[in-house]
């Protein structure tokens, strides 16, 4: 850990100071000064350049004579670049010439500039840099006295109004509060005068930064198990999560091996594009998403469930987070359940329990009553799950529709409110029932399990 002394405005030693190793003690890598300070510059550029092309200058588009006959060059109009007072070929064009570096590469060109200054003997601290007023001539004496370099930049807290006032009419010294201290202006100084205060402020804006960089909690979102490919995967010692859009492999990979304790081999990685949605009478596009394949190294394993069939630890912290994207409610329900146990159909299941709800929430003044309708109901939705529907929709719809209609339709409750009764059915949805379970309305429009209907 490097140690700096401690000096007061007249230059007498009055202590030392314990500096960070992390700040003060980095590696100093030119590569990065050049990257930041180019990017400053380049920021601090107006970018409000501008010319004249040919169709913004003001002259008439007349030919100015015919194109043959004449034994003259051939012209087309007089505001040509190559005519005087015509428009300029391929002119500049106001723009923003600012761009930002990667936060590292930012990072690491400030702790390499305070570094530097730290090994070639131009960091000098000090106790206390404080005026009773703002005085200019006591200001140059102090930094003459402090240092015999030329340029000198000052850090110090920013409700330090007199030493701000004091110093800003010299033209050898600037004066930075410590969350505006930057490579630029370090590396064009000759001197950094930095009180104690400010030491552990720049300490604390770097430490800080480094920490504002992606937890492995925050780069693996959840892991995706239950799907066809994800069998064969886990077959191959492989295993998908989704992750991180801003993730790169190698910060995917140190994630996955401190998260579940594993060694990783290979990391592959691919964007999804968000799919459309209906929202009302809208469409709305749901967020791109990001998906890595980890291969592990043999003999590992992640075990995301216990012997029980509940999810362990390492799965809850993962479905804890918040998804970078909307997932439908059957993916929550397949997570909760072990891939190795046989259950029915996730979508059934949500759409027999909505219907289980309805049917305590409908007869829940009789309890007789509301015991019998969740028995009926579930006998009917296993029954639905477990065999072949009588009836089916007329149209081919996805498979969590189909089974939702067809245990709808297909329950023997008479008094539960049905889950698809809200919808209006139209005649595409005509159904093989017997005549007694259909309706026809004024208009002629067929309703199955007009008995349920008729219980509202």
């Amino acid at each position: 850990m490097p140690t700096v002394d401690v000096f007061n405005v007249k230059r007498e030693k009055v202590g030392s100071l314990a500096l960070s190793d992390e700040v003060f003690g980095a590696e100093v890598k030119e590569q990065l000064f050049y990257e930041v300070v180019k990017a400053q510059l380049a920021s601090q550029r107006q970018g409000t350049a501008a010319a004249k092309e040919r169709a913004a200058v003001s002259g008439s588009s007349k030919k100015l004579y015919k194109q043959k006959g004449t034994g003259r060059a051939r012209q087309g109009s007089l505001r040509a670049p190559h005519h005087v007072g015509g428009g300029q070929a391929h002119p500049p064009r106001p723009r923003d010439w600012s761009y930002r570096p990667p936060r590292k590469v930012r990072v690491g060109a400030l702790k390499s500039a305070l570094s530097l200054l730290l090994k070639e003997g131009r960091l000098i601290v000090v106790d206390k840099l404080g005026f009773e007023a703002a005085k200019t001539k006591q200001a140059a004496g102090v930094l003459k006295t402090l240092s015999d370099r030329k340029k000198t930049l000052v850090v110090d807290g920013s409700t330090n109004e007199n030493l701000k006032l004091s110093l800003r009419n010299l033209e050898t010294a600037l004066f930075l509060p410590p969350e505006g201290v930057n490579v630029y202006d370090i590396l064009r100084h000759d001197t950094l005068v930095v009180s104690q205060d400010a030491v552990k402020a720049l300490e604390a804006r770097c430490l800080k930064l480094e920490e504002r960089a992606m937890q492995p909690e925050s780069i693996i979102r959840r892991p995706i198990l239950l799907t066809e490919k994800a069998n064969r995967l886990r077959a191959a010692n492989q295993i998908a999560f989704e992750v991180h859009r801003g993730a790169n492999k190698i910060q995917i990979r140190d994630a996955v091996q401190k998260l579940f304790k594993v060694t990783v081999t290979d990391v592959h990685t691919m964007v999804y594009r968000g799919k459309d949605r209906r929202m009302g009478r809208g469409v709305a596009k749901l967020q791109n998403w990001k998906k890595a394949v980890v291969t592990l190294k043999a003999g590992d394993t992640i075990e995301f469930f216990d012997e029980s069939g509940e999810s362990k630890e390492s799965l809850e912290s993962c479905r804890s987070r918040p998804s970078s994207r909307r997932l439908p409610r059957a993916v929550s329900i397949r997570c909760s359940t072990p891939a190795t146990s046989r259950r029915p159909s996730p979508s059934a299941a949500c759409w027999t329990s909505r219907r289980a709800r309805a049917a305590v929430t409908t007869t829940a003044a009789s309890p007789r009553a509301s015991v019998a309708v969740v028995t009926s109901s579930a006998t009917a939705s296993s029954t639905s799950v477990a065999t072949r529907p009588a009836c089916r929709p007329a149209s081919r719809r996805s498979s969590t529709t189909r089974t939702a209609r067809a245990a709808s339709r297909c329950s023997t409750t008479s008094t539960a409110r049905s889950a698809t009764s809200w919808r209006p059915t139209a005649s595409r949805w005509a159904t093989r029932s017997s005549p007694a379970a259909t309706r026809t309305s004024s208009r002629g429009t067929r309703f199955p399990c007009a008995s349920s209907r008729s219980a509202r």
